[in-house]
């Protein structure tokens, strides 16, 4: 029996309009033809902007970061391509948003002085040249080991 008298007559003109590529995979089964499927695209992965955690345990550790993000900015004013930032997420592996750390300060040379949410290294020129971490006393141990 043919396709167009299983379906009706209704139904055969809106497939003809409609669904032409699906008709087109319908031949080639009724034919025996392998038939190629479409290939889901990847899932978008997403990189949060903050890891929750607060910027400092304390103000003096606080003034600590600003200062030194705020000298280090000031001592490369001038230059268009040294990025000074700091408490910014890195994420170093791609596809793999669990993987990142959030140094205090951390200066690049070499990658355009922009605003960024976080610093993806697959899309930037190139890792951190220098990094700072204001420890405390309660965690410099645990920063010793995680971050050293």
């Amino acid at each position: 029996m043919r396709l167009r008298q299983r379906l009706g007559r209704r139904v055969w003109l809106w497939y003809r309009r409609s669904w032409r590529p699906f008709g087109e995979r319908l031949r080639a089964v009724s034919k025996g033809l392998p038939v190629s499927r479409p290939v889901p695209l990847p899932a978008a992965v997403e990189y949060p902007d903050s890891d929750g955690k607060p910027m400092a345990e304390n103000d003096a550790q606080r003034a600590a970061i600003l200062y030194g993000i705020g000298a280090l900015k000031t001592w490369f004013a001038g230059c268009g391509d040294v990025y000074v930032s700091g408490d910014l997420l890195i994420y170093y592996e791609e596809g793999n948003p669990r993987v990142s750390v959030a140094p205090d300060v951390f200066v690049v040379i070499g990658a355009e002085d922009r605003e960024r949410r976080s610093y993806k290294l697959w899309e930037e020129p190139k890792a951190p040249d220098f990094v700072m971490e204001v420890a405390s006393e309660s965690t410099w141990k645990d920063d010793l080991e995680k971050k050293g």
